[in-house]
């Protein structure tokens, strides 16, 4: 008999006029090396990221980070989707980063999650179901 799971992603989208991110977040228990990395893409264009993705897990490291600090949180990053066609700027992963903890504590609202300097995102929790394992 298959194993289902539900498996919560909280996911932010930021876009400024250079640059565009999709920051999506699994919290939960942090491995010992570093949280799961997932690149997502279209059968149609199957190609890595063109950017350092080390340097993208540890902008979500560090957005993390800072997101607990700022809302008094304990959350960990156990996986990280990454999208193959974003093209961020530096600091933008971090900052979407430090807004998904503030929305995943309940301190951040849908809609009003961050408008600054004209970028506009929004965050939300996204469930993927269901998953088979065996």
């Amino acid at each position: 008999m298959p194993h289902l799971q539900e498996n919560r992603y909280y996911r932010m989208s930021h876009i400024t006029g250079p640059s565009s991110v999709l920051v999506s977040v699994r919290f939960g228990e942090q491995p010992e090396s570093g949280p799961f990395v997932l690149i997502r893409c279209s059968a149609d264009y199957i190609k890595p990221p063109e950017f350092d993705i080390q340097e993208y897990v540890g902008e979500v490291l560090y957005g993390v980070r800072e997101g607990n600090r700022i809302y008094g949180g304990e959350l960990e990053v156990e996986e990280i989707e990454i999208s193959n066609i974003d093209f961020p700027a530096r600091g933008q992963v971090g900052y979407c980063a430090e807004k998904l903890v503030g929305f995943a504590l309940g301190h951040l609202s849908k809609g009003g999650a961050n408008k600054i300097d004209g970028a506009q995102g929004s965050a939300h929790q996204s469930t993927t179901r269901p998953e088979s394992k065996s």
